[in-house]
């Protein structure tokens, strides 16, 4: 995957980048110029020592809080128009639906 990101020029951050803040991905977003976004975020990258959320289990992930943070912080930052959830796994549904009533356009 690095190496199809580097052909394509997709910028890639790793959960040690962001674990502190989110302050990488929002000079990104800065210098594209963006005010709406749209967030795809793929459960495997949650560490499986928080819960094993996704088909791919990878140590070293994000935690939930991270997670959690980085998203709240993107939206307060920028117009968030879609979040789209890929891969949850049905064991884990209470614990994901508990992280997603956290988040912009899904609070209840």
């Amino acid at each position: 995957m690095k190496e199809r990101q580097k052909e394509l020029g997709i910028k890639g951050l790793s959960p040690e980048e962001v674990a502190a803040d989110s302050s990488l991905i929002l000079e990104w977003l800065k210098g594209t110029g963006a005010s709406k976004v749209v967030i795809h975020f793929d459960m495997d990258v949650i560490d499986p020592a928080d819960m094993i959320a996704g088909v791919g289990v990878e140590p070293n992930g994000m935690k939930i809080n991270e997670v959690v943070r980085v998203i709240n912080d993107i939206a307060s930052e920028y117009d968030l128009v879609g979040l789209t959830v890929a891969e949850p796994m049905p064991r884990i549904a209470i614990k994901l639906r508990n992280m997603l009533s956290q988040l912009p356009l899904l609070k209840a």
